[in-house]
């Protein structure tokens, strides 16, 4: 089987809705199918699920090397982010910290590498403390991500806003009126409305990653048939992207067609091309990028190709094994975003 029939495989096991081409008994007989299907599904964050799925399936998983041991490291990751949610509804209730579990993918299970939260603007500092109070240590700030991190917790990272190339896509108030309990793993925390996760989850696709792995449009997918459009394109309108949620709704159901309609498979993590990422900058009312910024933000198309190239290649692996490279990468990526105008880190660099 060849490396496109491979999406087919995640697919068949982990939408039902997906037009089934792939037999279970052909994934259980072909070790190798299995093995290149799992690492597939790990790139696009949907290995917990995947191997969840063929578990209850009753796929023979000794056909993957360590699965064992894989899947022990998949319940640790998921103690971890239960426990994480845990503390900040407990810190919720002690000290009364508002906050909303945001860029969620809540419809698909999974289990994130990280644990995105927004808080007040004017609660920031109280919040900084607190969480360094009560044993996390912060591991980066700057203009772009505040993170924080303690043992046997998932990493913390804290937002105060959105804003990319320089504008601000969805207004805080926005998000803090769309508040909703929701709850994952039997665990309530806040969420977002399907609206504003949608737009979240959209806007920072295009503009945070310039690309969305399947359990992001598998996710974006589900909340399609649940939002109301009109108030998601209303807000977008009034922030001046209306025209890019419009070509952004088109994209999603442009693959979708492709995918379920068509029969034909897309290369997932997927990545928006150069052209239509410069159709969305250039549509956006009003943005005033400076000359620094628009060379920042081709710079970043740039360094983006070359994450994306990167990723599928087996450097990557070593890139990221290898703690100095895996930073100074990292902290390229954090200088251009800056220059270019993003802003999401509730503390910049003063601290």
């Amino acid at each position: 089987m060849n490396k496109s029939d491979l999406m087919k495989v995640v697919l068949s096991v982990v939408d039902s809705k997906y037009p089934k081409d792939i037999s279970v008994g052909e994934i259980s007989k072909d070790d190798k199918l299995l093995k290149s299907a799992a690492k597939l599904a790990e790139r696009n964050g949907l290995y917990y699920y995947f191997i969840l799925r063929l578990k209850e399936l009753n796929i023979d998983l000794t056909l993957l090397d360590n699965e064992e041991e894989r899947w022990n490291e998949e319940e640790q990751k998921l103690a971890a982010f239960k426990k994480t949610l845990s503390f900040l509804n407990n810190m919720q209730s002690r000290y009364g910290m508002d906050y909303i579990l945001i860029k969620a993918c809540t419809k698909i299970p999974h289990i994130p590498r990280d644990v995105d939260i927004l808080v007040r603007n004017e609660d920031k500092d109280r919040i900084y403390n607190l969480l360094k109070r009560e044993g996390m240590k912060v591991v980066y700030s700057n203009p772009v991500e505040t993170a924080f991190v303690k043992e046997g917790y998932t990493k913390l990272d804290v937002y105060s806003g959105i804003q990319y190339i320089g504008m601000n896509f969805i207004d805080s108030e926005f998000l803090w009126n769309s508040k909703i309990e929701d709850e994952m793993f039997e665990i309530k925390y806040p969420s977002l409305s399907d609206e504003a996760n949608f737009l979240l989850l959209l806007v920072h696709s295009i503009f945070g990653h310039r690309s969305m792995t399947l359990l992001d449009f598998l996710h974006m997918k589900t909340l399609m048939s649940n939002i109301d459009k009109e108030i998601c394109r209303g807000h977008a309108s009034k922030k001046g992207w209306g025209a890019v949620f419009d070509m952004g709704l088109e994209k999603l159901d442009y693959l979708y067609k492709r995918i379920y309609k068509n029969g034909e498979t897309v290369s997932f993590p997927y990545l928006f091309d150069r052209k239509f990422m410069l159709k969305c900058v250039a549509s956006i009312d009003g943005l005033d990028m400076k000359r620094s910024e628009k060379l920042f933000f081709h710079i970043s198309l740039g360094l983006d190709r070359l994450a994306y190239g990167l990723a599928k290649s087996p450097f990557y692996n070593y890139l990221l094994a290898f703690y100095i490279g895996r930073k100074i990468f990292n902290s390229l990526g954090y200088f251009i975003r800056n220059r270019r105008g993003d802003r999401h880190g509730i503390y910049g660099a003063k601290r």
